[in-house]
């Protein structure tokens, strides 16, 4: 009976814990340039592997920047958004994880 407790409670903390150990932690965001003209650079590290969703939006919520890239690696990586006619004003980046991360900082173009 003791076994039966003990398996049950490793099948709900698998079922549930493993979610959390696989969840990719973005840290480490630094944008440069920022302010910037036309061309940026978002670089930012990942604590565990994961898919990317990088987009930017117009001071309007509209998108005007989107890129979806798969199986990035621990350790950091860096992002070039470049925009030929681009509005001045502060945009919002947003860097995206398959598992639901979120991260968002603003970017100014003058």
């Amino acid at each position: 009976m003791r076994l039966r407790i003990v398996a049950i409670c490793f099948l709900l903390w698998y079922s549930f814990g493993l979610k959390a150990q696989i969840t990719a932690d973005i840290a480490d965001i630094f944008v440069f340039p920022n302010p910037t003209e036309k061309y940026t650079s978002i670089r930012f590290y990942l604590s565990n592997e994961a898919d990317l969703h990088v987009k930017l939006l117009d001071p309007e919520g509209k998108e005007v920047y989107s890129c979806k890239s798969y199986t990035h690696s621990v350790g950091y990586h860096s992002k070039m958004i470049i925009l030929e006619e681009v509005m001045e004003g502060n945009y919002t980046y947003s860097i995206e994880t398959t598992t639901g991360v979120s991260k968002q900082g603003n970017i100014t173009f003058k």
